[in-house]
């Protein structure tokens, strides 16, 4: 992975994902292309655009440790859920708001669930994880991952659920730079693999079983890009880093014991 730098005039930046082979330019007027991808082309000949996907997300404040919901809001246009979230030590407090973009899976709480959250930033290893269990009535256990799957493991994932992996295989898509930003974003695909079988997904789709234990376990990859060329003047944080997997998982309890895997939604 190559750092790109603003500066004044042309300017290349090249590196080589998945076999591919990028140049992003700067022209004198400040425009930036994108050449030397490989590209795959539609019936009528245009060059397919890499989609750019909506990117798991959560609020950086939130209230960890047991902590009851006061209300939460309906999922507005980007899939996007809104709480409010208060101590549970501290019945007077007002409640603060929680956000979280996940996409098609709905959050399962409701007001009045009594949850305990924890979580944990890996800065290091450009990864990040939430996880909130609800402690009262029906058991409903989220998990929030972020970043590169290598160092899911450092800040908690429990591996025992299954083991999570990226094959870094850029999409053959046309990538092109944002407003005034080169960074480039391509579509990866992430590998689930739950002993001895595993399923490849790639953003915006997902899977549910039955593990072992009855338990009912969904899994939704919000979104996996690679970035084979990233522009730090305007890519910060995990929006900079060369692996970025976005994936929720929930798990309820059931009383069904027998495993089952679905196939991914079309």
């Amino acid at each position: 992975m190559l750092a790109f730098e603003s500066k004044d005039g042309p300017l290349v930046v090249r590196t080589n994902p998945g076999h591919q082979s990028y140049s992003v330019e700067r022209d004198a007027a400040g425009k930036l292309s994108v050449s030397g991808a490989q590209v795959i082309t539609s019936p009528n000949g245009a060059g397919i655009v890499c989609p750019t996907p909506t990117k798991l997300s959560w609020s950086d404040t939130v209230v960890t440790g047991e902590s009851v919901v006061e209300a939460v809001e309906p999922a507005d246009r980007e899939g996007c859920q809104h709480l409010r979230l208060r101590p549970a030590s501290a019945a007077e407090a007002p409640g603060l708001p929680f956000s979280v973009c996940m996409g098609e899976l709905g959050l399962p709480f409701v007001a009045g669930d009594r949850l305990r959250i924890s979580r944990n930033d890996n800065a290091t290893g450009n990864a990040r994880l939430l996880r909130a269990v609800r402690m009262n009535g029906d058991r409903a256990e989220l998990w929030l991952l972020r970043g590169a799957p290598g160092a899911f493991g450092a800040t908690g994932w429990d591996s025992k659920l299954f083991t999570i992996s990226s094959l870094q295989r850029a999409a053959d898509c046309h990538a092109r730079p944002g407003d005034g930003c080169a960074t480039l974003e391509v579509s990866d695909e992430v590998v689930l693999t739950f002993s001895p079988r595993s399923v490849q997904l790639r953003g915006g789709e997902g899977l549910s079983l039955r593990v072992p234990s009855g338990e009912k376990l969904e899994a939704r990859v919000v979104h996996a890009v690679l970035r084979p060329v990233v522009d730090r003047s305007c890519s910060k944080d995990l929006a900079a880093a060369p692996v970025d997997v976005g994936l929720a998982v929930l798990v309820r309890g059931s009383s069904s014991s027998a495993q089952q895997i679905a196939a991914p939604p079309k």
